[in-house]
């Protein structure tokens, strides 16, 4: 695993010579470079890359290969922290941190995650599947972000004589307080770390994508098509929801989520959900199977680290909630 000194945590990119009141990693000299077949990690040490190269490859193909499997994306670049490093460059708030580019030089220009190492048992589902949608729905508000990622996160990789399957649905015991939904398709990405949005807007996107697709029995997921369509035509938050539910007043559909949010958890709690262990099954096509080729290890560029350290250093909310960071939210950086 990666041991940075506390000396080393102290230097706060003393390095890059730059002066900064919160987070920070050490030297970047040593690093080593990942490659998977879809990924290319930058870590202290590569032999705790191993379970989020695992966890990035099982998303890429069950997530990536199941609801995106049309979808062609460019190799992705990550970088892997320790627990400590991580908490002092983005805080201890999210688990993953994914940019739709980094916000300078040529690591992650197309795409970077951010995660923990090996020591943290990493779910890169979520950053994965952000990264995805912005391929597919550029437009994608952050609500249907939160939703989806949060959703797909608890994908389960199954293997038999029938070939590779994604299982999604795999309910959550989470009990979270809601956020109506008008607030919900409102709140902007810097209201995000506000009192009346923080871990519970998540809680609240992604029960909404559960209900769509396991509530009323299965009755509503014809209701996802056209929440999509609308997503993916620029559609407001009301008017996409209008077209996911027609003539459903959003005080009646705030109703309905929070009984649906209830009978889920409750359904944990008692050990029994109704679901089965595998409530919404996808077939992983052969070409998008995972691939288990063992990773190539080469010497890192710490002139490109450095770089890319920089300006992560200079993004908004650094220590807050969003586990998302949108174009526009990037381009702030100067």
């Amino acid at each position: 695993m990666m041991r940075p000194s506390p000396a080393g945590l102290a230097l706060v990119l003393g390095a890059l010579a730059l002066s900064c009141a919160h987070g920070g990693v050490g030297s970047t000299a040593g690093w080593s470079r990942v490659e998977s077949r879809h990924f290319t990690l930058y870590a202290e040490t590569a032999r705790d890359t191993q379970l989020v190269v695992t966890s990035l490859e099982l998303a890429h193909s069950a997530i990536g290969g199941t609801f995106f499997k049309k979808v062609e994306v460019p190799r992705l670049d990550v970088l892997v922290l320790t627990h400590e490093t991580f908490g002092e460059l983005m805080g201890f708030r999210r688990d993953t941190v994914a940019l739709a580019r980094s916000p300078v030089g040529s690591i992650g220009s197309t795409g970077l995650i951010i995660s923990r190492d090996d020591r943290g048992r990493p779910n890169t589902g979520e950053a994965v599947t952000h990264l995805l949608i912005a391929k597919a729905f550029p437009q994608a508000p952050l609500w249907f972000h939160e939703g989806f990622a949060g959703y797909a996160r608890r994908v389960a990789y199954r293997e038999g004589a029938g070939g590779q399957m994604a299982c999604f649905g795999l309910p959550s015991g989470e009990k979270e307080p809601l956020v109506p939904l008008d607030k919900l398709v409102s709140i902007s990405w810097d209201e995000y770390d506000g009192d009346e949005a923080r871990s519970w807007y998540k809680h609240t996107a992604q029960m909404l994508i559960d209900f769509i697709l396991h509530g009323s029995d299965g009755r509503n997921k014809g209701r996802m098509m056209p929440l999509v369509e609308a997503v993916a035509a620029g559609k407001s938050g009301r008017e996409s929801l209008d077209a996911a539910f027609p003539n459903v007043a959003l005080s009646v559909l705030d109703s309905k989520l929070k009984e649906h949010a209830a009978d889920v958890a409750a359904q944990v709690s008692s050990g029994s959900p109704r679901r089965g262990l595998c409530p919404l099954p996808a077939p992983i096509a052969a070409d998008r199977a995972v691939d288990e080729t063992p990773p190539q290890v080469s010497p890192a560029s710490k002139a490109e680290l450095d770089v890319l350290l920089q300006g992560l250093l200079k993004l908004p909310r650094r220590d807050g909630y969003p586990p998302w960071y949108p174009p526009e939210v990037i381009a702030r950086v100067k």
